[in-house]
């Protein structure tokens, strides 16, 4: 997302993005000669990686969801429809 929003910040993201791929040690991280604990599996980490950007497009320009604009109230106008509705 900060990617695509931030511009400014490309390059310096890009830099640590890579630098983290390849497992370089950052000075504010606690791990003295120990190396991170393995909760998931590297072909998982990648296929988030790969599956992120492309969902984060959907989510950003894609075509909103109707049915989340119908767990909201309805509008007066969508109220008035009804009750004409009932009435007949």
């Amino acid at each position: 997302m900060m990617l695509c929003e931030q511009p400014q910040y490309r390059r310096a993201l890009l830099k640590y993005t890579f630098e983290g791929l390849r497992g370089v040690p950052r000075k504010w991280r606690d791990s003295i000669g120990q190396a991170p604990p393995i909760v998931v599996p590297r072909w998982r980490l990648l296929l988030a990686w790969l599956c992120g950007p492309f969902l984060y497009a959907r989510e950003r320009f894609g075509p909103r969801n109707p049915l989340a604009t119908r767990l909201l109230a309805p509008s007066p106008v969508e109220r008035s429809a009804a009750r004409k509705h009932e009435a007949e």
